[in-house]
């Protein structure tokens, strides 16, 4: 991941191009990326679906920044970010999670401002740092039943 003044970047500037301005179109890359993501974490396979995620992360993050106010897009924009928390605590090395939380924060206090984020930054704090067979318990919840969002767009 690479972070540049409190942004993103995951994605190629060809592959962000497309998406750019093309909110249904983003939102149905994004879906797909997340359910590939979760079909890597359920084979284990942290290290794959951690770009994975990444990439995810940076059109949901995309998609809130084109629409600061779409609590739909604010939402996908967190679950995005704790789950993409959980799989960076899972993978073979090591992630400063503390890295996303703090994009995360900013991003929402950028975008909600005068509203306070901290009950919406919350969950994504307990799963970057929590104790982790805690973690595993809430995300498999979590991807259970948030599986029934993935197909929604906007």
């Amino acid at each position: 991941m690479m972070q540049r003044a409190n942004q993103v970047q995951f994605l190629c500037s060809e592959h962000k191009q497309a998406i750019a301005g093309k909110p249904e179109y983003a939102a149905l890359i994004w879906s797909r990326l997340i359910k590939e993501a979760r079909d890597k974490v359920s084979c284990q396979e942290w290290n794959k679906s951690a770009v994975i995620y990444s990439n995810a992360f940076e059109v949901a993050d995309l998609l809130i920044t084109e629409a600061p106010s779409d609590s739909k897009r604010i939402e996908r924009y967190i679950h995005n970010a704790i789950e993409l928390a959980y799989v960076l605590r899972k993978c073979s090395y090591t992630s400063d999670v503390s890295i996303l939380v703090s994009i995360v924060e900013d991003r929402l206090e950028a975008c909600l401002y005068p509203a306070d984020s901290t009950l919406l930054v919350k969950p994504l704090r307990s799963i970057a740092f929590a104790a982790l067979p805690e973690v595993s318990q809430w995300i498999t919840k979590l991807t259970s039943t948030e599986a029934l969002f993935v197909g929604r767009s906007k």
